[in-house]
């Protein structure tokens, strides 16, 4: 995991009033008794083994078209879920799969005191969705976020959260609560502010059998985005990592000059373009070479400026440009190779009229293209001796047939 280093001569600040429902304990997607939210529409069918149940906010529950017929230990009829995607409020879902699909994904806000065997994760009844203890390490509050999935199905949940400028401190807690975890799954938490992208390398947060705290540290000029989830390896359910994630926590540990961060991202900007500009050098692309160096120059006077909106404007543009940039030098080796291809060709192949199709390269463009046909062959699918010449009258093959022969 990233982190900076914390200044210990100021006080943290508990600042979680940030981040919306940070501890998933609002808009539940089961509650204790383990039912659902209601549907408002339950016509859409997922598969030949699922109904799609929909709630009002899009929350979507699979629900078996054929069941046991089974009663749950407290009397009621069994109401099991072949997959669920939950929405919550203050997080965005999303998932690899198509709005309603959701089997085999298990995505949602469960409450702590959950009901025994109140929810069948199967058509039978024969496994349930299971909680792990309260956890000691954090008040953990209603709930927390559940994360379960199967066959390469994935989902996360994402929110952007907008703050003043200073360095802060991101925690959160995570537990694998299936013992019988065989598969390898991907794990999709990061954190993203401004271009730096932290992540777990360890991938903790989905073996860990205990309560595992992560924490990050960061300084966002306006905002950062977090998102966790991830994506099943190709199996079932049984064997991934089922995730439960609580206790998130934001401090602000200290202050931050919103010129200064904006600034020395333009001076990084400054210094990828001028790497860039050495490589298209050495390359010998000159002309890019050239401009990257020019746009290194015009990103270092954009940053000059003493006011925030118009730097963060600017900055944004840059970023949108150097995306592109990135992009195309990414295109160079494709290129090499054509040209490399062209060359040899050029030296191997004797053939009529190739000093004439090469010189129409320099004045080419768009409404007037170089004819290379030449440098095909066979373009015709035909034998080279049977193929046509262009006349005032149009093609002449030499094999076709008239009236005379």
């Amino acid at each position: 995991m990233g982190a900076m280093v914390s200044m210990a001569s100021f006080a943290q600040e508990d600042v979680t009033h940030y981040i919306q429902n940070a501890g998933f304990d609002e808009d539940l997607t089961f509650q204790v008794d383990g039912s659902m939210k209601e549907a408002v529409n339950t016509s859409t069918s997922l598969s030949d083994r699922s109904w799609a149940y929909i709630a009002a906010d899009s929350t979507v529950y699979a629900r078996p078209k054929t069941t046991s017929g089974q009663n749950r230990p407290d009397g009621r009829k069994m109401e099991a879920v072949n997959g669920f995607k939950g929405r919550v409020k203050g997080w965005t879902m999303e998932s690899n799969s198509d709005f309603p699909k959701c089997e085999w994904t298990y995505f949602g806000s469960v409450p702590y005191d959950l009901q025994a065997q109140s929810i069948p994760i199967a058509d039978d009844g024969s496994t349930y969705l299971e909680v792990p203890a309260r956890p000691t390490e954090f008040d953990g509050g209603e709930g927390f976020v559940y994360l379960r999935a199967g066959w390469t199905n994935s989902a996360i949940y994402k929110q952007v959260v907008k703050l003043p400028c200073a360095v802060y401190r991101l925690e959160y807690w995570t537990i694998n609560i299936n013992p019988n975890t065989s598969a390898v799954a991907a794990d999709l938490t990061q954190i993203q502010c401004r271009k730096d992208v932290f992540k777990d390398e360890e991938s903790t947060g989905l073996n860990a059998q205990e309560w595992t705290k992560h924490e990050f540290e960061f300084t966002p000029t306006a905002e950062f985005t977090m998102q966790f989830g991830y994506q099943a390896a190709n199996a079932g359910s049984g064997g991934q990592p089922i995730v439960a994630l609580d206790g998130i926590k934001l401090y602000k540990i200290d202050e931050a000059d919103p010129i200064d961060l904006l600034r020395s991202d333009f001076q990084d900007a400054v210094a990828e373009c001028e790497d860039l500009a050495g490589t298209a050098s050495g390359e010998n692309f000159l002309g890019l070479s050239g401009y990257l160096s020019d746009y290194a120059m015009d990103i270092d006077d954009l940053s000059g400026s003493t006011d925030q909106a118009e730097l963060e404007a600017s900055l944004k543009e840059v970023n949108a440009r150097m995306a592109e940039i990135r992009n195309a030098m990414a295109e160079l080796a494709n290129l090499n190779a054509a040209l490399t291809r062209m060359d040899d060709l050029l030296q191997s192949t004797s053939m009529p009229g190739k000093a004439y199709y090469l010189s129409q390269v320099s004045t080419a463009s768009a409404e007037n293209p170089a004819d290379l046909t030449i440098f095909i062959q066979h373009p015709w699918f035909i034998e080279t001796s049977a193929e046509p010449s262009l006349k005032d009258e149009g093609w002449e093959f030499p094999n076709e047939m008239n009236e005379e022969t």
